[in-house]
């Protein structure tokens, strides 16, 4: 029984571990990033339309 528990929680640990997104950047990023001085975050609008039944 201990071996399936271990065999099972090593298959979903592999499975998350090999599902992580790779990260992608320019070769210049970091002085890109040295030029900016402001960061704006914009909260989105959401608006759902309700149904006539």
């Amino acid at each position: 029984m201990k071996t399936v528990k271990f065999n099972l929680l090593t298959g979903i640990t592999l499975i998350l571990f090999s599902s992580c997104a790779k990260i992608f950047s320019s070769p210049d990023a970091k002085n890109l990033a040295q030029s900016h001085k402001v960061i704006a975050i914009v909260p989105p609008t959401v608006s759902i339309a309700a149904k006539k039944m």
